[in-house]
């Protein structure tokens, strides 16, 4: 089973789409990640979806299946300031076993 990610806004690069993105897929990876049937978070193929930085932890046994296209928002005045790190980064993903 998989699950497709819900109250995403395909094929739109504004700001708005991008923040919203980034929140549905967060939360697509984390139902995933809690769920006992329905381990694969998935990106539809002919949508493209624009998110700003996505970071997720403290996976396991979760496969994240991109058949479309996801895409990092180019306007970088509105990407938050800096992650915990301190750098910016497209996307996270730590804290994972059998990440596929």
């Amino acid at each position: 089973y998989q699950r497709r990610v819900r109250g995403a806004i395909p094929d739109d690069s504004s700001n708005q789409a991008a923040w919203t993105n980034t929140e549905a897929w967060e939360q697509t990876i984390y139902a995933a990640n809690s769920s006992l049937t329905d381990r694969v978070a998935y990106i539809p193929e002919n949508y493209t979806y624009w998110t700003f930085n996505c970071e997720v932890t403290q996976l396991f046994n979760v496969t994240i299946r991109i058949d479309g296209t996801l895409k990092t928002s180019t306007n970088i005045s509105a990407w938050p300031d800096s992650s915990s790190a301190g750098t910016l980064a497209s996307s996270f993903i730590s804290d994972c076993l059998l990440y596929t």
